[in-house]
């Protein structure tokens, strides 16, 4: 009884357009959001989630791996910009998460 919430297809397009504010530069077109930036932009968008707090714990930027670079297929730096502005703004909250 388990049920799956998909990233609809206007939801990819408009976050992937205000990525690309951040680096016009970039092949957009072969780039896909990560899934945490998706769920993040849902939450922020979903009004039955407007007055709660949206924190994110734990969350960090990776640079990718040998095989496969953060710039090919990625959006980090843009998350990561994006993020730090909605932090600024007041829109969600940054916490740091220490390792134990």
């Amino acid at each position: 009884a388990k049920r799956v919430l998909y990233a609809g297809r206007s939801l990819v397009l408009a976050t992937r357009k205000e990525l690309q504010k951040v680096d016009p530069g970039r092949p957009w077109k072969r780039v896909v959001p990560t899934s945490g930036f998706l769920l993040l932009k849902r939450a922020m968008n979903e009004p039955r989630f407007a007055g709660y707090e949206i924190c994110l714990v734990g969350f960090d930027w990776e640079r990718g791996t040998s095989r496969r670079t953060y710039r090919d297929q990625h959006t980090w730096d843009e998350e990561e910009a994006l993020c730090r502005q909605y932090e600024a703004k007041g829109l969600i909250h940054i916490l740091p998460c220490e390792p134990a």
